[in-house]
């Protein structure tokens, strides 16, 4: 039952994080927002920072310089 969200604070007993109705309805919204503000940007936007490392990587590859 890891899909069970009583599971997962059982499992979390050592980290006593309070949690309540008030605090569960507050992430819900965070997360309702994150998800319209994701469908709405544009795609270039979204992949932010992974597209600017990955063309850096791809530079540096070109001109034969280590990776790291």
């Amino acid at each position: 039952m890891t899909g069970d969200p009583d599971f997962l604070r059982k499992s979390m007993t050592g980290l006593e994080l309070p949690w309540n109705p008030v605090e569960q309805r507050r992430f819900a919204l965070l997360l309702r927002s994150a998800s319209l503000l994701n469908r709405v940007l544009p795609p270039v936007v979204r992949a932010f920072p992974f597209n600017i490392l990955l063309r850096d990587v791809e530079r540096l590859m070109r001109s034969g310089r280590a990776l790291v």
